[in-house]
């Protein structure tokens, strides 16, 4: 794989991101691999797969925000189910932070208002994951704390809601 054309590499890349966007790079990487039937990547082939998203950004086949490859054009992502996927893309640190936020407004506004710390079991149910570790509840609590700074939550009374 690190001998493979950088562009060509590029080119799979926005394969799987038009599938998947928004996708962690090295999810994207690891999905370009696997189809290539190579069972693992080491430092060679991740450098090359950081050489192709670079590529790929320039020339505009996908955008680059921070980790996550997104479409081009593609602005709010869809929350989605992973309970489905292999183990080693069921991952927290794989959902794009876009998607995190969308998922807790979504969760705040169906139940109407929900206290703080019920927050990471509806999100991570929403998600996909069967259970809630401390990990996912202490990853997901700066999310909620960002939605409340940035004015789209407010507490009202001992549960939070969406601003309208």
């Amino acid at each position: 794989m690190h001998e493979v054309d950088r562009d060509k590499l590029a080119g799979w890349l926005a394969e799987v991101v038009r599938v998947e966007s928004p996708v962690h790079w090295k999810e994207a990487a690891r999905r370009v691999i696997l189809g290539a039937q190579v069972q693992r990547m080491g430092n060679r082939i991740e450098t090359t797969f950081e050489e192709a998203v670079r590529r790929g950004t320039a020339r505009h086949l996908f955008a680059r925000r921070g980790e996550f490859l997104w479409s081009p054009g593609m602005t709010e992502p869809p929350v989605r189910d992973r309970s489905k996927l292999p183990q080693g893309s069921r991952k927290l640190d794989l959902v794009a932070p876009e998607e995190i936020h969308r998922a807790i407004l979504m969760a705040v506004n169906k139940s109407c208002g929900m206290a703080p710390e019920e927050i990471p079991g509806a999100v991570c149910q929403m998600l996909g994951f069967a259970r809630v570790t401390d990990d996912m509840r202490a990853a997901i609590e700066p999310h909620r704390e960002a939605l409340i700074r940035k004015g789209l939550l407010k507490l009202s009374g001992l549960n939070l809601t969406v601003v309208s």
